[in-house]
């Protein structure tokens, strides 16, 4: 029998964010006992990505939200008052300026139950790839369906969010029938913070494509330069100012050798022109490039054709990267910070840093790496075990279509 399952994202297949659900369509479009339906709720016509002919996409919640924002439906916030009062009830020890949070959030989850009442979604899986409105709206549609959400980064730690603060979250914990973390720290995170849900919450990990399917990656050799790579959105918590900052030390060590660093990914402008100002005084032997926005399968293919000594990633808070996934699929080891989920990545495939970390330790760890070729034969054996697209998916997609709808309480009060 084929399932009807309807995935709902930020604004994937739209824009330019949430690249790493790419490897999770690649998956499912080749089973065929699912019908997949992603459901964005921001749509930006000039940027649509191609998708497989198998998955469909729903445009209508994203028209309804877009339709019916805050500040242009009052009679949608109405309707959504009584639940603005619920969350202020279920939050009472919440700081005055959360109440626009609670406001914001309740009227995007009414959109969303009004679109869900409007649907045939009786036989259909919900799966929310974000733990946020969307699946409130859900959840408070309740047709008695099941419904799964992942949870990543800032849909996980109330510190990564504004005032500390996730409105209605243990309430729609309590409602869902699983919630998904794709780290063992994200995990724990919840179940401490939610003892009597802690049944509820259960690991997936992401994944990628193996890339040893890929002939070129054994004509890739070690060059006469170092290579270091680092591939993320420049914002603050990104931190990739440090980055820049570590190997001017590095390359201040290494006077006899050339230092290459790559960067793929944009951002914030006055963070990337603090950048660029940084470097202007760089040693003569650091080069930098800095791709921009790129497609995930140019990513793909410069490592398939590139010798790469180090991946990089400096971030304050991390789930756990796709960006490094990529890199170890490649046996690249890596450098990192040890916050969020990245000790679960990266261990003997690398080294991790203190959040708040030195330009010499940084430097030095880089040499370490170098010398040490276990970390590469590892990085490789890391990926293989943990994050293969094709067992992570499957087990995923095994258990969310296995459930017996029949038996379904989650929505009831």
């Amino acid at each position: 029998m084929i399932k009807d399952i309807y995935l709902f994202t930020d604004q994937y297949p739209y824009g330019k964010g949430e690249q790493f659900i790419e490897n999770e369509i690649k998956y499912v479009s080749s089973r065929k006992d699912i019908n997949l339906i992603i459901v964005p709720t921001l749509i930006d016509v000039n940027q649509q990505r191609v998708v497989p002919e198998e998955i469909k996409i729903d445009r209508t919640l994203a028209f309804s939200l877009a339709s019916n924002k805050l500040t242009k439906n009052p009679i949608v916030f109405f309707k959504s008052i009584g639940l603005i009062v619920k969350g202020i009830f279920l939050h009472k020890k919440i700081k005055f300026r959360s109440l626009y949070q609670i406001a914001w959030f309740a009227h995007n989850a009414q959109v969303v139950k009004e679109w869900a009442k409007n649907k045939n979604l009786s036989n259909a899986i919900l799966y929310t790839y974000w733990c946020n409105f969307q699946l409130l709206g859900l959840i408070l549609n309740n047709q008695g369906i099941a419904i799964y959400s992942r949870v990543h980064r800032h849909d996980l730690y109330f510190e990564e969010n504004i005032n500390s603060f996730i409105p209605f979250r243990e309430f729609v914990i309590s409602k869902v029938q699983r919630i998904f973390s794709i780290s063992e720290d994200g995990c724990e995170y919840l179940k401490r913070q939610y003892v009597k849900y802690s049944d509820k919450i259960k690991l997936s990990r992401l994944g990628i494509e193996d890339t040893s399917k890929c002939t070129t990656i054994i004509n890739r050799e070690r060059k006469d330069f170092i290579s270091v790579v680092s591939c993320s959105y420049i914002s603050e918590v990104k931190r990739v100012d440090l980055i820049a900052k570590g190997l001017i030390e590095f390359a201040k060590e290494q006077h006899d050798n050339q230092v290459i660093w790559n960067h793929f990914g944009g951002g914030n402008k006055v963070l990337i022109d603090n950048i660029y100002s940084s470097l202007e005084h760089k040693p003569e032997n650091l080069q930098v490039i800095f791709h921009g926005d790129t497609k995930n399968e140019d990513i793909i293919k410069f490592y398939q054709l590139n010798y790469v000594d180090v991946f990089v990633n400096t971030s304050s808070s991390e789930g756990i990267p796709v960006s490094i996934m990529e890199s170890i699929s490649f046996g690249i080891p890596v450098l990192a910070c040890n916050v969020g989920g990245l000790k679960e990545i990266v261990y003997d495939n690398g080294i991790l840093l203190d959040k708040e970390f030195t330009n010499i330790e940084f430097s030095k760890s880089i040499s370490k790496i170098l010398t040490n070729s276990h970390y590469r034969t590892n990085s490789r054996l890391v990926y293989e075990k943990l994050y293969n697209a094709e067992r992570n998916y499957a087990d995923f997609y095994d258990v969310i279509t296995d459930y017996n709808i029949r038996s379904a309480k989650l929505l009831k009060d």
